[in-house]
């Protein structure tokens, strides 16, 4: 009673839902597929119709490889998008900052062209693409450009704050909790709208 509609999610679901422009963005796992060439665990955001429930497109993360330490099992994306015009933020598992165009694939492939590859598992061939795929504008990965060990996984949202775009980097200990891998590394950073590094928190 009372529910227009429902849409079935992965088994676990840890980012808040971000509705904007008529659409709902939700992080989640691929436990319930919804494109047969993705399979296995991977990392889904799901970009939903906000009327009907409706499937407009996912952004589908291969893990990073590195198990429970820093990608762990089933966890999905856990980061909730921040919406601002045609563009959306959100932290991938694989300790990046994607600008997504909130049309998807649909309307033409716009900044970033290597979503095949990057969609594809490693050691296999590029997927291919559909209008269901995210539209990839840019990525800023924070293991290369900042030296960044993610503990678990990477659970943080964008706070956009007029031109500048601020995260934290999930920077952290190591599996057992012992040790700090990047002591120097930041564990919070700005960037401008196109992807540039502005400036980090002084590590150490």
């Amino acid at each position: 009673k009372n529910v227009k509609w429902s849409a079935k999610l992965g088994s676990q679901s840890y980012g808040n839902p971000t509705i904007a422009g008529g659409r709902i963005y939700v992080g989640t796992n691929n436990d319930v597929p919804r494109d047969p060439k993705y399979t296995g665990d991977r990392c889904v955001l799901l970009c939903l119709d906000e009327k009907t429930g409706e499937l407009l497109w996912q952004m589908n993360v291969p893990k990073l490889g590195t198990g429970k330490v820093s990608d762990w099992e089933y966890l999905g994306i856990c980061s909730s998008p921040a919406l601002e015009g045609e563009r959306a933020w959100v932290l991938t598992n694989r300790c990046e900052v994607a600008c997504l165009d909130v049309k998807g694939l649909g309307d033409g492939n716009q900044g970033y062209q290597d979503e095949a590859k990057y969609y594809a598992d490693k050691g296999k061939p590029p997927v291919e693409l559909g209008p269901q795929d995210a539209d990839i504008l840019w990525l800023f990965n924070m293991i290369d450009e900042c030296g960044v060990f993610p503990h678990n996984i990477t659970a943080n949202s964008v706070l956009i704050a007029g031109d500048r775009l601020w995260t934290a980097t999930s920077n952290g200990v190591d599996y057992g909790h012992v040790e700090t891998p990047a002591p120097n590394a930041p564990s919070l950073i700005c960037l401008d709208r196109d992807g540039k590094l502005l400036g980090e928190e002084a590590g150490g």
